[in-house]
């Protein structure tokens, strides 16, 4: 008899492990790796990332979900700024954006005066989103205040319920796995919502434990979900960053799909840059300039590049060009995965707004005709930063006070009238008291006396 409820008990525990209904019961998240910060550390993850406001999440997240955002948002800067250099020359910017060269040069990036200040705004936009939650920016008072911040959240703004709670009956995850609140609808300022699908969903992996598995080919892109890809996607989102417009989830138009589509997705991204390349319409090809106003474009790209890299792709970035759409992106799991931060029509999308921003100076063009931008960083709402740049500020890592003309460099050296003071006294700006101007220092004079040239 013992025996027979010892095998009764055993049969039990088994089919409690084995045979549970899996399809209701959401995947367990992937844990934050050994090294990460644990929750209770604020302090030093709030000096790490100065652009975010950590107070939300570490109040409203479980431990683990904490953790997770810590590391995906510092895998996601790694990504946002990993082996750029030209960029708008490699295989992820002609995948998403188009290569100039491979245009008729009447419809490129540089045809026209439009078309190249919008080339200039995505590369503002790219240079922005790889420093500003690093970096941040104080406010005037020399604080590192809510109001120049975004913040993360594992709670709803009220009155939103965007979130799915659970996977429904058939289990699966349907809404955004995270969305971003304006200042409109949140009074506390820009915010980052990570719903629990986030968290829960089972699929999203952190991007370099993607690397480090087996490697994928590129048409393979559109099933690599990193937790990199979601936050890049909010953090396009958030004009807080030094946008000149706000970057939105575009409603384009692709021959073969249905009218008014949310442009989500690697392919449907690919297709919608591409939407003038190889039509009769335009002979020789051009580039879409609404790819600047879609946030999922550059969060593809980013991933892209760091994929290209470390798998060594070979691949010039339009390896599905010719492939149906309904075959790539006809999954809507993967096309809700990433988010919603508020949606556009191509057709409402005011052009007249990608005007050349007062931080980005051109200099001449190189022998393609790509023009030779500094971009200086902005750290905060561009509108804001367009009225502050005419003020002194204080220095990011000390109290010290930057003049007005510290703000913008001339061309790639700092402005000569650009002075720091360090109470009271004017200190050199080699001081690292000073840190935080645009442009860089002169370099120092080679050799000394009697050191010879």
């Amino acid at each position: 008899m013992a025996l027979f409820f010892q095998l009764l008990l055993c049969s039990w525990i088994f089919s409690w492990a084995f045979a549970g209904p899996v399809s209701l019961v959401a995947k367990s998240p992937e844990s934050a790796p050994a090294h990460d910060i644990t929750k209770r550390d604020i302090d030093p993850i709030r000096s790490a990332y100065r652009g975010i406001h950590w107070d939300d999440a570490y109040s409203q997240c479980t431990t683990d979900e904490f953790n997770i955002l810590v590391e995906s948002s510092r895998m996601a800067l790694d990504v946002t700024s990993y082996k750029l250099g030209q960029y708008w020359d490699s295989p992820a910017w002609h995948r998403y954006f188009v290569r100039d060269w491979k245009t008729n040069p009447t419809y490129g990036w540089h045809g026209n005066e439009r078309s190249q200040d919008t080339f200039l705004n995505i590369r503002n936009n790219i240079e922005q989103v790889s420093k500003f939650p690093r970096e941040g920016r104080k406010d005037k008072r020399g604080n590192w205040s809510r109001s120049k911040q975004t913040s993360y959240r594992c709670q709803e703004i009220p009155n939103y319920n965007k979130c799915a709670k659970s996977p429904n009956k058939a289990g699966r995850w349907t809404g955004p796995s995270a969305y971003t609140a304006q200042p409109a609808a949140n009074p506390d300022g820009w915010a980052v919502v990570f719903c629990p699908r986030f968290f829960q969903d089972g699929r999203a992996k952190y991007i370099n434990r993607i690397t480090d598995g087996t490697t994928k080919k590129p048409s393979d892109i559109g099933t690599l979900i990193s937790y990199e890809y979601i936050v890049i996607h909010e953090w396009m989102h958030n004009k807080l960053f030094g946008y000149k417009f706000m970057i939105e989830d575009v409603k384009g138009n692709i021959p073969g799909q249905p009218d008014g589509r949310t442009i989500y997705g690697d392919t449907l991204c690919h297709e919608y840059a591409w939407i003038n390349m190889g039509t009769s319409r335009v002979p020789g090809g051009g580039v879409n300039l609404m790819v600047a106003w879609n946030a999922d474009n550059y969060a593809w790209f980013f991933n892209y590049n760091w994929y290209y890299y470390h798998w060594s792709w070979n691949d010039d970035g339009s390896h599905s060009y010719k492939r149906s759409l309904v075959d790539r992106d006809n999954d809507d799991d993967i096309i809700t995965f990433d988010s919603t931060g508020g949606e556009v029509d191509e057709k409402d999308i005011d052009l007249s707004q990608d005007t050349i921003p007062i931080n980005v100076h051109v200099e001449g063009a190189d022998s393609h005709g790509t023009p030779m931008a500094v971009i200086n960083y902005v750290g905060e709402d561009y509108d804001d930063f367009v009225k502050d740049s005419k003020e002194s500020f204080v220095s990011p890592d000390s109290d010290c006070i930057l003049s007005a003309e510290c703000n913008l460099s001339d061309g790639n050296a700092i402005d000569p009238k650009c002075i720091c003071k360090c109470d009271g006294e004017i200190a050199s700006l080699e001081d690292p008291r000073c840190a935080g101007f645009a442009g860089s220092l002169p370099d120092p004079p080679k050799g000394g006396p009697g050191n010879g040239p």
